[in-house]
């Protein structure tokens, strides 16, 4: 994650609106990516303070299909977390005609979204009150019954999407940077990112008698979490480092395995993904903090092979195609360009992976190479390899694009799909991906051995690129 220091204006719909172009350069993308549209909202409480770009504020997005209750009638929904500009919805049951249906009043920082099933409550959405951040008051400070300078989890009721409210707040003295619901609906995993070393859990059983307990994990904070689907385990990326969690038990975690990767700048996220008969580990390296560093392709994808969980053993790092540092929304610290890897989601059936690269804009990188990669491959410099990861698709805008996240609700039968974009100067881009047609790439990218990822790193330390010389605390809370 990333904190702006300058930000972009973009053209905002009311609601109801349909998905409409966003101002910006000449597209660029393979032919198996097309711009459906866009979804922008009202970006008043972000410009009231003079900010001039970057407005929409784009962070997180997630998605529910809900049942009216009145009518019986399913509808999918997204829902679109913000920079201040609060928790946006967006009726996405067609993708084509995309609508915006709320937007509830949340001028909280940084807002990452979850949504999911809580036992007694029914559809709730958690949404982010950052320590690292400024916090205004606002309406779901009055719903959840607490002060504008609260920081931790909003729990925000959204049965009915187009009426959402806070029912409940989550108290973290850290503040929520980014959070995970179990998938039992009743335990919340904070990540706080900051220097407690540890990992914060809230018993959410009851709304009104929240239980608390930590974990240690050692080292920095959790930065962000991974359950997997069946919810025995959970995947931490805890900037300098990342764990592998046992949580059979939500309420008594234990560690499983620590992994640390001197390849790897800031451990930013980590998913699990079963392909062919191994399970392997995706960590992408948000590289120095994506503070506008103007190097791209950034930090890029460091896979390791967790079939046997306790002995990770590393299997490449796979970087996209090279792209100039010119083309991209400039709303990085000073007016810098912010070019690396950043919130992905894998698609196991499917042995495919979406991801967002800030000004490098949305990916679609295949996944199927990583079941034919050595069991161990440590590798030499200079040595060729068969791609364990390689992109198949892009689309970015030379002018704008600055996605924060690029995820897909469903796929259809044939592997194609409509991938949606979380973007801070753009909003909601909603994209369609066709499998079957041609890939028109030039590159697939770079898969590298982990010992030529390792010298891509130190290769960097020693040419002094910035932030990498600087101590993990410089960056806590600010990413």
């Amino acid at each position: 994650m990333k904190r702006h220091l300058v930000l972009f204006a973009a053209v905002a719909l009311a609601v109801g609106a349909t998905p409409a172009q966003v101002p910006g350069g000449d597209p660029v993308h393979t032919d198996n990516m097309r711009h459906v549209g866009t979804v922008t909202w009202d970006d008043q409480w972000r410009t009231d303070d003079g900010r001039k770009i970057d407005t929409l504020g784009g962070t997180d997005v997630e998605f529910a299909t809900i049942v009216d209750e009145a009518t019986g009638e399913a509808r999918d929904y997204a829902f679109a977390g913000t920079y201040r500009n609060g928790l946006q919805v967006v009726d996405i049951t067609d993708p084509e005609t995309a609508t915006r249906v709320a937007t509830y009043d949340c001028q909280i920082m940084q807002g990452d979204v979850q949504v999911f099933r809580h036992p007694t409550a029914g559809w709730l959405a958690s949404y982010t009150a950052d320590s690292g951040y400024n916090q205004w008051h606002s309406t779901c400070h009055d719903d959840a019954g607490v002060s504008g300078g609260d920081v931790g989890s909003f729990l925000v009721d959204v049965n009915d999407p187009t009426a959402p409210v806070a029912v409940a707040f989550v108290p973290f003295e850290g503040g929520s940077h980014n959070q995970t619901v179990h998938p039992d609906g009743t335990h919340l995993y904070n990540s706080r990112s900051d220097s407690a070393g540890v990992l914060e859990i809230a018993d959410i059983t009851d709304l009104d008698a929240v239980r608390f307990t930590t974990l240690d994990i050692g080292r920095d904070d959790s930065h962000d979490i991974t359950f997997r689907a069946d919810g025995e385990r959970a995947y931490s990326a805890a900037l300098d480092h990342s764990v592998i969690i046992d949580t059979v038990d939500p309420s008594n975690p234990r560690i499983v395995a620590d992994i640390v990767d001197p390849a790897v700048t800031l451990h930013h996220q980590a998913d699990p993904v079963r392909i062919g008969d191994r399970d392997f580990l995706v960590i992408n390296d948000e590289l120095a903090g994506a503070a506008g560093n103007e190097f791209c392709p950034g930090g890029g994808l460091h896979v390791y092979d967790i079939t046997d969980e306790a002995n990770p053993e590393k299997v490449g790092a796979f970087f996209i195609p090279e792209a100039t540092v010119a083309e991209g929304a400039r709303t990085g610290a000073g007016g810098a360009i912010t070019c690396t890897s950043h919130v992905f989601r894998m698609y196991e059936e499917e042995e495919l992976l979406t991801i967002a690269w800030f000004g490098a804009g949305v990916r679609v990188v295949d996944l199927s190479g990583l079941g034919d990669t050595p069991p161990v491959s440590a590798g030499v410099l200079g040595e060729t390899l068969t791609p364990g990861m390689r992109e198949i698709g892009f689309w970015r805008d030379p002018v704008d694009s600055d996605a924060w996240a690029a995820k897909v609700f469903e796929f259809d039968e044939d592997g194609s799909a409509y991938i949606f974009s979380n973007d801070q100067t753009r909003g909601l881009d909603i994209f369609r991906f066709e499998a079957d047609a041609p890939e028109a790439s030039s590159s697939n990218g770079q898969w590298l051995s982990p010992a030529a990822a390792l010298q891509r790193t130190l290769d960097l330390r020693a040419a002094g690129f910035e932030g990498l010389d600087r101590p993990y605390c410089d960056l806590r809370g600010r990413l």
